[in-house]
């Protein structure tokens, strides 16, 4: 992905290739889009989830390193977070664009890092720990929700 900038700026630089920029502009980018998705998450964690994590990760030093410094880290989370929110849009939908989007993003995901098996891992641990949770939540019977559902974004809109 870093030749694309790299081009760009043989371009415009005469052929001089690498520059802060050129190296710097990729993770810059997909930092930036990390955030998008993160707001992306409103309607599966509530606004005020999703916001707040889109701004302590604007702000958290690593998060800002990491987008800054030519590694591969930042692309390895947003491309972990695009399968995510395209899975959830697919569920949701059912429209084999975001299906192709989270395949895509994986795929991505498994090109840019060997240690891609570890989140593969957690996600297979996640899925049934998330299902046995979202059962004993609704169980109202039996015990109380661990967690407060979120608020309608109706309510939000007309609380500020």
């Amino acid at each position: 992905l870093a030749v694309i900038p790299t081009a760009i700026n043989n371009v415009f630089h005469w052929g001089h290739g690498l520059s802060t920029f050129a190296i710097r502009f990729v993770t810059v980018a997909f930092g930036v889009g990390v955030v998008w998705l993160m707001l992306c998450t409103r309607k599966y964690v509530g606004s005020a989830a999703a916001f707040a994590a889109a701004a302590l990760a604007t702000v958290s030093p690593g998060f800002v390193f990491f987008s800054r410094y030519f590694i591969h880290e930042i692309l390895f989370v947003f491309f972990s977070l695009g399968v995510i929110v395209a899975w959830l849009w697919y569920r949701d939908t059912g429209k084999p664009r975001y299906l192709m989007l989270a395949l895509a993003s994986a795929a991505m995901l498994f090109a840019t890092k060997e240690t891609w098996i570890i989140t593969a891992a957690v996600w297979l641990i996640a899925i049934p720990c998330t299902m046995v949770f979202l059962r004993l939540r609704n169980r109202s019977d039996a015990v109380p929700p661990l967690l407060p559902e979120p608020l309608p974004s109706a309510v939000l809109r007309h609380s500020s």
